[in-house]
């Protein structure tokens, strides 16, 4: 039956205008996915790292992982752009493929990769960096890996890792059963939120495995500010 005692207080309808302007986060010292240093740059920087090694050999492809250290929590990295450096220069077809977690077991496998950068002609430098942008950026989660597969057709530069003699190419004989060439990642470069893992040179994209090489070049990516345990 009805109440005696209604209540003097009745629930209100919802409003038919919600508010355009909800709670911000800015200013939380943590670079949010939909955040970037131009929307947020009390949260938010971009961050710029060449690898230290000097490059002095060439291939088309190069394999390798970079891993987001756990001081990125909780909101990891954005890998933005790429730079490579060429020797000859000039103009040159370029990619960029990349996959969750390790490259080992898929360097003949495209299975599980991604296409994230295509250019037909590329005017590449000459040993100077060139920019290869990756829209939208590729969001790396603190203690995770990333793989990349960047490939020029005229080649780029790459360090010859210590190493590099362990690597096997197969047999000789195409009937020859020869076991997995499998490179286990050893980091050869770092800064503060990321690390670079030693990967591979490919003659052609996911195709004919070379050595044993370090990716000489740079990365431009979106990170917080504050490092995690700051947070």
């Amino acid at each position: 039956s009805p109440t005696t005692s209604p209540t003097t207080s009745p629930t209100t309808s919802p409003t038919n205008s919600p508010t355009t302007s909800p709670t911000k986060r800015c200013g939380n010292n943590i670079c949010e996915l939909d955040e970037t240093p131009a929307t947020c740059s009390l949260d938010c920087t971009l961050r710029n790292f060449f690898t230290t090694q000097m490059p002095e050999k060439e291939s088309s492809g190069h394999m390798f992982a970079i891993a987001a250290k756990a001081d990125t929590a909780p909101s990891g990295i954005r890998i933005k752009s790429f730079q490579v450096i060429s020797k000859k220069g000039g103009k040159d077809e370029c990619q960029i493929w990349t996959r969750s977690g390790n490259f080992v077991g898929f360097e003949e496998d495209s299975t599980g990769w991604e296409m994230i950068y295509y250019a037909k002609d590329l005017e590449l430098a000459k040993f100077y960096p060139t920019n290869l942008p990756i829209s939208p950026p590729i969001h790396v989660e603190p203690k995770r890996k990333q793989s990349f597969h960047v490939y020029c057709k005229k080649s780029i530069m790459y360090t010859e890792s210590m190493n590099e003699g362990q690597f096997n190419k197969g047999g000789k004989n195409k009937n020859e059963v020869v076991e997995e060439s499998v490179v286990q990642p050893v980091p050869y470069d770092r800064d503060e939120r990321i690390i670079f893992f030693e990967g591979i040179t490919l003659k052609n994209v996911f195709n004919k495995p070379e050595s044993i090489g370090q990716f000489s070049g740079g990365i431009s990516y979106i990170a917080s500010k504050s490092l995690g345990e700051n947070v």
